[in-house]
């Protein structure tokens, strides 16, 4: 949910997300947190709960913007490496690292202008980067499909003409590993 800190989103976690039984989670917290948050201990919290109900992990570091002050960027920074770290040393956590593109190298931890419309949400552009960098983080674990595409309905229209039918139903945590997709 926008606008909430951490500590917001791990007390409602287990009801809100865990009680669906999800396969995956995408957990996105941090960026409206204060220095004095404990953003990774709540984190950790609700990384290893959804883990331990055997849900696979997509974490998304805290991505950069043109409001936080210096300490706030330290902090986030702070955080994200804990997050990298974290995930690098525990099976069934995948990482859509946002600061990998669309910021710029001299401002450290600032957006590039042309990636976000009021300092922090994204534009279209930030959007279509940050789409590339879920993508590319999930891309080890989706089958590529190697089909051409062909479209027997509309040929815009994805939902009448999938390349992939089923479910990531059986999610292996240890080898952060997806199944149940067939290709068409």
């Amino acid at each position: 949910m926008g606008g909430q800190e951490s500590s917001q989103i791990v007390a409602r976690f287990a009801a809100d997300v865990l009680a669906h039984n999800p396969a995956i989670v995408s957990l996105l917290a941090g960026t409206n947190d204060e220095p004095d948050d404990n953003t990774t201990t709540h984190l950790e919290a609700m990384y290893e709960a959804a883990l331990d109900a055997g849900v696979l992990v997509f974490a998304h570091t805290i991505p950069p913007s043109t409001t936080y002050s210096a300490g706030q960027d330290t902090y986030r920074i702070a955080g994200n490496n804990w997050i990298r770290e974290y995930a690098r040393s525990t099976p069934g956590i995948i990482v859509a690292d946002s600061l990998r593109r669309g910021r710029t190298r001299q401002a450290g931890f600032k957006p590039l202008a042309t990636h976000v419309h009021d300092g922090i949400h994204p534009s279209l552009a930030g959007a279509t980067s940050g789409g590339r960098v879920i993508a590319e983080a999930l891309r080890p674990f989706v089958p590529v499909n190697r089909v051409r595409a062909s479209a027997t309905g509309t040929p815009l229209n994805l939902l009448t003409t999938p390349h992939f039918t089923g479910a990531i139903g059986n999610v292996n945590t240890t080898t952060k590993t997806l199944g149940g997709w067939n290709n068409q």
